[in-house]
């Protein structure tokens, strides 16, 4: 028996339940003596589950060039809607919700604002314990437009011909 991984199954187990979105998931541990001559034990996992929990609302805090809808468009989780049921909105994933965190700092990359910050979200449980409240910090930072492009270096073509092919542009 090794509290560590104990541990360690009880994490995976709460991780599984918050990917399906059971986030008020109370799992306790108990080792009680099953064949003490052969040093055996047995090791029971209590779970108490509680129903699934959806993403009511996401907001943004800092935003000022993107609306919210804007940004919640770029991202994969949702909040929870009418057809939740069918389209599975509302479910909130860690691993989602990172991923929805890098896909907002590249749209704002590629609309020039290099000093994007994305911050860590406050997730918040409402206090009927029923829905869940997402607040993403953004602090965009100046947005910087493109003055010149320009090709050096020995090329096999002109550099008018190369410009024409590329996508970035002046502005």
């Amino acid at each position: 028996l090794d509290p560590a991984k104990v541990s360690e199954t009880k994490t995976a187990l709460i991780k599984l339940y918050e990917e399906k979105g059971y986030y008020l998931v109370d799992i306790r541990t108990n080792v009680e003596p099953f064949d003490s001559e052969k040093g055996q034990v047995e090791l029971i996992f209590t779970i108490r589950e509680s129903r699934s929990v959806k993403v009511k609302r996401i907001r943004f805090i800092g935003n000022h060039e993107f609306s919210d809808k804007k940004l919640k468009g770029r991202m994969k989780t949702k909040e929870k809607g009418l057809l939740s049921f069918v389209s599975g909105s509302g479910k909130l994933q860690s691993e989602k919700l990172n991923n929805d965190l890098q896909l907002l700092r590249f749209f704002y990359l590629d609309n020039g604002y290099l000093k994007v910050k994305v911050g860590e979200p406050s997730i918040t449980l409402t206090r009927d314990k029923q829905a869940i409240y997402l607040a993403i910090p953004v602090y965009e930072g100046q947005a910087y437009k493109v003055s010149d492009v320009a090709i050096a270096g020995d090329i096999l073509t002109t550099e008018e011909e190369l410009l024409k092919e590329m996508s970035l542009k002046v502005g």
